[in-house]
Parts: structure tokens; sequence; C-alpha cells
């Protein structure tokens, strides 16, 4: 477990000290994952779960 989570620890510290530029960009990049990610799940739930 440790070995996983050193990488993700040094990444998370690098995101929250960096650069605002690297924020911003950090969560632009979330936002629309998770944008693609509702509208993907909100479009299955129309096209299959009405019928079933």
């Amino acid at each position: 477990a440790e070995g996983h989570s050193a990488p993700w620890a040094a990444y998370w510290d690098f995101v929250r000290t960096g650069p605002e530029a690297v924020k911003l960009g950090f969560w632009a990049i979330i936002n629309r994952e998770f944008d693609s990610l509702f509208w993907l799940k909100t479009s299955l739930v129309m096209t299959y779960g009405v019928r079933s």
C-alpha cells in the first residue's frame, strides 16, 4: 500500500502547493471529466433505465 500511496501523496502535495495555473488546469480537467461521466451516466439511465 505504501508503494502506491507515496506517489499519490507527492502528487497531491504538488497540486496543493503548486502555482495557481497548475491548480486551475488540474481542476479544469477534473471538472471536464466529471461532466462527461455525468452525461454518460445520464444518457445510459435515459436509454436503459426507462425501458426496464
